[in-house]
Order: structure tokens, then sequence, then C-alpha cells
């Protein structure tokens, strides 16, 4: 009888503090310079103050994303290869605005090398020397 009651009691116990728990959504849209939807930008939920990764998510091609999460700070990490990476503190409802990172290359060398094996008639030929 006094296991039952032990029992019931640990139950309650869990079951009020699974709802101080609160689940909250953290989402908006990503648009880049000219207001255009971004799809398929990376969007990274961290903790503070640490910068745990709690959750990650995509945008749609319609720009938008959602992540549900039980955290209460947090700070999201936007990113996209052409484009700057953000971080900005999470809440839902965000309109996230990416700008270019453009890199001018200053000189490219392209080099090229002859095969280390090469079939000459019916036989192979391996070069060892240099490589």
């Amino acid at each position: 009888m006094k296991t039952m009651r032990f029992a019931a009691l640990m139950a309650a116990m869990m079951m009020s503090m699974m709802s101080f728990a609160k689940v909250q959504d953290v989402g908006g849209k990503v648009i880049d310079e000219n207001g255009a939807p971004m799809p398929f930008v990376n969007v990274v939920l961290l903790s503070l103050p640490d910068s745990t990764f709690i959750q990650g998510a995509t945008t749609n091609e319609q720009g938008d994303f959602n992540i549900t999460t039980d955290i209460n700070e947090g700070v999201l990490k936007v990113s996209c290869i052409g484009y700057e990476t953000l971080y900005i503190t999470a809440a839902n409802g965000l309109t996230i605005q990416m700008k270019e990172d453009a890199t001018m290359l200053g000189e490219v060398v392209v080099k090229s090398r002859l095969p280390k094996t090469r079939v000459k008639g019916d036989a192979m030929r391996t070069t060892v020397a240099g490589s």
C-alpha cells in the first residue's frame, strides 16, 4: 500500500515538473537584400551562454523556418553560401535579411600533372619518381 502511494506521489511530481517546461516556437522568414525569400538557408538554434547546438532547420522555398524548443534563451545562427553568417536573438516572427559576402580572388593558378600510370601498347607503365 505504501509503495502504491509512493509511486503515485512520484508520478504526480514528475508530471508537475514536466508542465514547467514551456515549449515555444522560434520561426520567421529569411530574405535577401532585395526582399526576395531565400530557400535552403541553414538556421541553427544555439543555447546561451555556451553556444551548445539545440536544434537546426532549413528554410523552405518561401524562406520560412520553424523550430520548436523548450529553452528560454537562445541565439539563431543563420548561414548560407555566398552570404554573411548572422547571429540573432531567438524569437518568433522574425524577418532576417541576409547580406552578400562577395570575395574577389586576387589570382588563381591552375596546374596540371601527367598521369602517373600510362598505358603503352599492351603494358602499363607507372612512374614512381617524384610522386
